[in-house]
């Protein structure tokens, strides 16, 4: 997940940062057939859903064109000192949007 952000050129970081935070809220795993020790997996990540103060990512985690499982991630956007939810600022909003599937 960190290359996925990392790619955004963001002009601030906001996974560290004074102002707020952005935890997994919710997730979910699908597993559709298995993986053996050894095996090379890659990790395909898109926003499935862009709300006012929160986002959705899925991953796809495959071997070669083969989906092994899918997994879903529910992230807030929160006021650091306060716990409570915030808007997601803009840059990233625009950032997300450019991944939405």
């Amino acid at each position: 997940m960190n290359n996925f952000f990392e790619n955004f050129n963001l002009e601030k970081n906001y996974f560290l940062n004074d102002e707020f935070v952005i935890p997994i809220v919710n997730s979910n795993a699908d597993f559709f057939s298995p993986v053996k020790f050894g095996d090379i997996l890659t990790c395909e990540v898109f926003v499935e859903s862009i709300g006012n103060t929160s986002f959705a990512l899925k991953y796809f985690l495959k071997i070669d064109d083969q989906i092994k499982a899918e997994v879903k991630t529910k992230h807030v956007i929160a006021n650091k000192n306060s716990f409570t939810k915030s808007a997601i600022p803009n840059e990233l909003r625009a950032k997300l949007t450019d991944h939405l599937i």
